[in-house]
């Protein structure tokens, strides 16, 4: 059966445009959060939130971990990928595989085991076909030998790509060869995504300006995005965006940010569903959802409230964020912290833009984001 009018030449170029813009991501990441940090000029563009406390301790380790792994990836991708295709192609030779007609018409995308935005949009989501975007061996199972050779040749597009092509200041061969750690995988997602879209199925993602938003809406064109984060709109990626089916969002502001990078047929929104547990105490009560970067503007904000306010302040650290010691100045003047999984129904809520602000915004809660700064005024209406 063809898979569409799509060569895997033609694949491998939208895979390797997605690993183009996830290093014009992290230059856009770079330059808004770490732009005061010395080191950071030093570390090629990927992981630089997570790589970098690491660095600043072990500066000497990460240097020559990441050096190996550059010269090291490529060759090592090349000689998987070979080993990958035969053992592919030995499993779906003896088996029976299962029918791409026999999946849902729509097929949701999760980019982690997190399944919260998911659950909002739909109530029998337990019950719908799902495949995570990194769990390849969940949709290989569907390859047949022509497939799995399919992918064998965009892998070897991409590895070719990735050498010939002319690199500047900006976007250099380091950054993008270690972004293709999964190269593999993404080559199998690229190519189950356009078989889906052959046979009329409509993925689903949380994916929000990653490779795999990116793949599928080259791919499959008529799939659906869920925002899952604050999203900036002055990012500068290198190679646009395709187009979605429908865009979910929690405010409507964001589809003006997201027009700026895809094409939008329909626009529908979130309904968060979020367990709030009432605060434990008789005054006003105001929460904070920290955020690293703008710790400074935190403490400097909790200062103000402090000398200015009789407020029962709860601090949420961000569960994914590598703090310093200076988190201390934050945290002694929290009343309470808040666990990872926990909601307080707080009279007030204040981040700087994390996206949980706009879920308890769309709740109905009266939010604060620092970043349109504050005053007596802001804070006491």
């Amino acid at each position: 059966m063809i898979m569409s009018n799509m060569k895997f030449k033609d694949i491998s170029r939208v895979v390797f445009n997605a690993y183009v813009n996830e290093v014009c991501l992290d230059i856009a990441l770079r330059n808004k959060f770490l732009a005061s940090e010395p080191a950071a000029s030093f570390l090629p563009r990927y992981k630089m939130m997570v790589v970098l406390p690491y660095y600043k301790k072990y500066p000497c380790l990460i240097s020559l971990g990441l050096w190996v792994a550059i010269v090291t990836l490529l060759p090592l991708l090349f000689v998987a990928s070979v080993f990958f295709t035969l053992l592919g192609v030995l499993y779906a030779s003896f088996r029976r595989l299962p029918r791409y007609v026999d999946l849902e018409e729509e097929i949701s995308f999760p980019v982690s085991n997190n399944f919260k935005l998911y659950n909002y949009l739909f109530s029998d989501f337990d019950r719908r076909q799902r495949f995570l975007c990194r769990g390849t061996f969940a949709f290989v199972k569907y390859f047949s030998v022509v497939d799995f050779t399919r992918a064998f040749f965009v892998v070897q597009g991409v590895l070719w790509r990735c050498l010939i092509r002319r690199y500047d200041k900006d976007i250099r061969f380091r950054d993008v060869a270690l972004h293709m750690r999964d190269l593999i995988s993404i080559s199998c997602f690229a190519i189950f995504v356009a078989k889906l879209d052959f046979y009329g199925k409509r993925p689903i993602t949380d994916s929000n300006l990653q490779r795999w938003d990116f793949i599928i809406s080259h791919l499959a064109p008529h799939s659906s995005l869920i925002q899952h984060a604050f999203i900036h709109g002055d990012i500068e990626f290198e190679a646009p965006f395709g187009r979605l089916g429908k865009l979910y969002v929690f405010d409507q502001l964001f589809v003006e940010v997201f027009s700026r990078y895809f094409s939008i047929e329909q626009i529908g929104k979130v309904a968060p569903k979020i367990n709030m547990y009432p605060c434990s105490t008789s005054k006003p009560t105001l929460f904070l959802a920290s955020s690293e970067p703008y710790l400074d503007i935190e403490i400097e904000f909790l200062r103000f409230v402090k000398g200015n306010f009789d407020y029962y302040v709860l601090v949420k650290l961000h569960p994914k964020h590598i703090y310093g010691e200076k988190v201390n100045a934050l945290t002694e003047m929290a009343d309470e912290l808040v666990g990872r999984s926990d909601f307080p129904d707080s009279d007030y809520m204040a981040s700087y833009d994390s996206f949980l602000g706009y879920e308890y915004k769309s709740l109905g809660k009266r939010v604060l984001f620092l970043k349109e700064g504050w005053s007596l005024s802001t804070i006491s209406s």
